[in-house]
């Protein structure tokens, strides 16, 4: 039986999740918990111009980007471009979002 401990060192186990035995605010911090855990990267390298970052709880999925020969390359935007790949599937899903976006007029003085 797998144990997942929450940050209030309560217990949970596989069979509390799919029975739903856990109350929300044990869940909740599970839920967080996964996510950071999911998105968080537990080794990076940098090897200009690629960026190389693992993630899972034993640091075995490799995600990598690689800089453009036109752009400078930069370790901050190597890392952000690791975990959109990782949160996003396909890059066509990541440009779906940033064309659905609003642009905001600006405020106009008073």
């Amino acid at each position: 039986m797998k144990y997942f401990t929450t940050a209030t060192h309560a217990k949970i186990t596989t069979e509390d999740i799919i029975y739903g035995r856990i109350d929300n605010k044990h869940w909740l911090e599970f839920a967080q918990q996964e996510a950071n855990d999911y998105f968080r990267p537990k080794r990076v390298i940098y090897n200009p111009p690629y960026t190389i970052c693992f993630f899972g709880r034993n640091g075995d999925e490799k995600v990598i980007a690689k800089c453009s020969v036109f752009d400078e390359y930069k370790p901050d935007f190597g890392v952000m471009a690791c975990i959109m790949r990782r949160l996003f599937s396909t890059r066509a899903e990541f440009e779906k979002i940033v064309e659905n976006g609003k642009w905001q007029e600006p405020r106009k003085e008073k």
